[in-house]
């Protein structure tokens, strides 16, 4: 599948961001889906909003109390992977250098 689980883990987070939707998950320690949704990319706003958003919609996906051993975020480029941003993905307008990390 597209979600990478890190080995000792109990929960992961994964975010799928495209130019039409961003697609959200929690998985468990095997790989295991536990739950999903998807929000229109157009929906999240520009900037800052945009990762307070996605933080929101996550922390509603995950268990309760639970605190994720690791996030895995998939983007389009180019991107800054050494600083963790995005420079000026031209499929996601208002998301230039929005720092991911």
């Amino acid at each position: 599948g597209r979600w990478c689980v890190a080995r000792t883990s109990d929960v992961v987070l994964a975010l799928d961001i495209g130019g039409t939707k961003v697609e959200l998950a929690v998985g468990d320690e095997t790989g295991r889906l536990l739950v999903t949704d998807r929000v229109a990319t157009a929906d999240l706003g520009e900037g800052d909003v945009i990762l307070d958003q996605l933080a929101a919609r996550l922390g509603v996906l995950a268990p309760a109390g639970v605190r994720p051993d690791a996030v895995g975020v998939g983007s389009p480029g180019p991107l800054d992977s050494r600083r963790g941003r995005l420079l000026k993905p031209s499929n996601l307008p208002g998301w230039e250098f929005l720092a991911i990390e």
